[in-house]
């Protein structure tokens, strides 16, 4: 690592990487000097860090950028030039004042700097005059985003499943605010931050933190986060990405819209659908039984909206399975040609399609950025590792061969090919009203096949009128169809793996999964 790096680092940690919320003390003591800028800051969100915590993810972060094949560049250079000039770390001008307490993202933040004049006894300079104020340019800002996003980029390449938690040495989850760290760290971190928790430690503050005693010294295990190298500012884009999934789910935009009265029909239960997905009190089902008979709530979801999913809220891969199945059984109900069907048809057709949903909804809730990994709605990841055989998926997980399933023949396929939101409700219909289920009654299969060919008719209408060329849309109505097998084909192998986790008792997975998955040949083929 080279210095001018090292000193790129230090500035980008000082200047750019600290986020809104982090307070930097302005006293006379700390206040510019004749001959240097201020001292930087000492606490982090009431936390004491020295500078050989500054110093140590200043390598960290250089060692990234060399490796990512960064120079210091004259972006970097001018905000060298910006961090040497006689203001504040927050960007306000040091007058004959004593300084400012201006936060920063406020006025006088890393965004706003005052201009090159200076300052006489006569005249005292504030942070909030107009002409004492200056907008970074674009391209400088432009160069920061594109700086950070390539440094996590290059970090998100780097991690390799089963590699230990920086934090705790337990084994990690994933990258978490630019760490290789585990759920509980990752979890334990986010809520010091949004909630502004501050502790103390009983001893010298320097108490070792492992996976068995991370939970001995909140202090202490915070600090470590820090001094590893965790940022804040991950939580701002991290709010920031959910507050715009939750937009798009409410119809506030990126909403399609249709005028075929199926179609808004199935888009209306999908957002209560994803409603209960995310709610903490929708119930989790224990069997079959249960989820079918309990009354519907798919009529009126506000109850459930108010508890939604916080950012602590946290689930493994077997409660979530459970918990999407659970969600299916109550879209079905929903459904009057449902309803209407004797208890043992219902039984029969939700324990047919109930899998193949399961695969199909894993892969369209994770965000459409991601074609490497399937990740739910509280954050938990499943990667896809090809560098890593299955027999070491398994040692780790019982069930992630099913889950580099999902990714490699439904998740990136249809991110391939843009599967809209329309045809993705459509899809997910077709799938559940499947009249081939050859333990349906007569009358349960007529009303199945008609209900199918109705849900066929309004996606090859859809498609029609989508495209102007009607051979193109002939083509994409095909192949729409045909990742119907893929997903058949992924739900197969997924009941194969619980029925295998049952006869060898690896696990113990949720007792709603297992009934499915070990009734579902005496349904479906027998």
């Amino acid at each position: 690592v080279t210095p001018s790096t090292v000193s790129v680092a230090v500035i980008i940690l000082r200047t750019v990487v600290l986020p809104s919320g982090l307070s930097h003390p302005h006293s006379s003591s700390s206040r510019m000097g004749p001959g240097g800028p201020l001292s930087p800051p000492t606490t982090i969100l009431g936390h004491p860090i020295d500078q050989n915590t500054i110093t140590l993810q200043a390598h960290s972060l250089s060692s990234v950028l060399e490796g990512a094949g960064m120079a210091p560049s004259t972006s970097c250079t001018a905000m060298a030039a910006a961090a040497m000039a006689p203001t504040g770390v927050c960007g306000a001008r040091i007058g004959d004042d004593g300084g400012s307490n201006t936060p920063i993202g406020g006025a006088g933040s890393a965004f706003h700097t005052p201009t090159a004049t200076h300052a006489t006894p006569s005249k005292h300079h504030h942070a909030d005059d107009d002409d004492d104020m200056q907008v970074y340019s674009r391209s400088e800002q432009d160069a920061r985003g594109a700086m950070r996003l390539r440094i996590k980029q290059e970090r998100l390449k780097t991690f390799i499943p089963g590699t230990p938690c920086r934090v705790c040495g337990d084994t990690a989850s994933g990258i978490h605010y630019n760490v290789e760290s585990c759920n509980g760290c990752k979890t334990f971190f986010r809520r010091v931050v949004m909630e502004n928790r501050t502790y103390s430690c009983k001893f010298d503050g320097h108490c070792d933190i492992d996976k068995g005693k991370r939970c001995s010294c909140r202090h202490c295990r915070f600090k470590k986060c820090l001094r590893v190298g965790m940022d804040v500012t991950e939580l701002n884009v991290e709010q920031r990405r959910k507050r715009k999934a939750r937009l798009i789910y409410d119809g506030a935009e990126g909403s399609e819209e249709s005028d075929d009265p199926l179609i808004k029909l199935l888009m209306g239960k999908e957002l209560k659908f994803y409603t209960l997905l995310t709610s903490l009190s929708t119930p989790l089902h224990s069997s079959i039984d249960t989820a079918l008979s309990a009354p519907r709530i798919f009529n009126d979801v506000t109850t459930y909206a108010k508890q939604a999913m916080g950012p602590s809220d946290q689930h493994n891969f077997s409660t979530w399975r459970a918990k999407i199945l659970s969600t299916i059984a109550e879209w079905a109900k929903s459904f009057e040609v449902f309803a209407r069907l004797k208890p043992e048809d219902q039984h029969r057709l939700y324990i047919h399609s109930a899998f193949a949903n399961l695969c199909l909804c894993e892969a369209w809730y994770t965000p459409a950025k991601y074609t490497d990994r399937i990740v739910f709605p509280d954050g938990l990841v499943g990667y896809r590792n090809v560098a890593m055989g299955a027999e070491s998926l398994k040692d780790r997980s019982g069930l992630m061969p099913t889950v580099v399933a999902v990714i490699n023949s439904i998740l990136v396929p249809i991110r391939r090919m843009q599967m809209t939101r329309i045809e993705y409700l459509l899809l997910m219909a077709i799938v559940f009203f499947d009249p081939d289920c050859v333990t349906l009654s007569e009358c349960a299969r007529n009303v199945i096949g008609a209900k199918r060919r109705r849900l066929l008719l309004s996606l090859k209408n859809y498609l029609d009128q989508k495209s102007t060329d009607p051979i193109e849309a002939s083509c994409r109505y095909g192949a729409l169809l045909l990742r119907l097998t893929n997903v058949q084909k992924v739900a197969a192998y997924k009941r194969d793996t619980m029925s295998t986790i049952d006869t060898f008792q690896l696990m113990s997975p949720h007792p709603l999964t297992m009934e499915i998955a070990s009734k579902y040949p005496n349904i479906s083929f027998f």
